[in-house]
């Protein structure tokens, strides 16, 4: 092998090396990363969503009782998975005991979710208020 192969072998080398460690690191930080939620074909996990996503508060009468939630909003999480058109579809939210709703996205406009995984909508009946989301799928 003379000098200018060998030069090549190394550099090929180098970043095959570079894409593999890269790759791993991506991978391990995912899984630290622990929670996610599956949107359209995306998975979204919450350290994302709350580190990119706009945080809002809703106070909200429970029962009597004034009570403050705060999260990401749902139309920006929707903008990160980058569904085409958010305004022309509909959305299921699925809890992971299957419990569901479908909403519109005027709805995804006012709601958030919680780093819990509750999504709250001030605007709706409490039927809508979903715990342990897993799923948004887009229809």
């Amino acid at each position: 092998m003379n000098k200018k192969e060998a030069i090549v072998s190394a550099v090929a080398f180098f970043l095959l090396a570079t894409g593999i460690t890269s790759n791993a690191y991506l991978h391990l930080r995912h899984i630290e990363k622990g929670d996610y939620i599956s949107i359209g074909n995306e998975k979204v996990y919450i350290d994302d969503i709350f580190e990119t996503c706009g945080i809002m508060t809703f106070e909200v009468n429970e029962k009597g009782v004034m009570k403050n939630y705060t999260g990401a909003l749902l139309s920006d999480i929707i903008n990160m998975s980058h569904i085409e058109n958010p305004q022309e579809h509909k959305y299921v939210i699925i809890a992971s005991d299957g419990y569901q709703k479908t909403v519109e996205w005027k709805d995804m406009m006012n709601g958030i979710i919680t780093e819990e995984k509750r999504i709250i909508f001030p605007n709706l009946p409490r039927a809508f208020w979903i715990r342990d989301v897993i799923k948004i799928e887009v229809m």
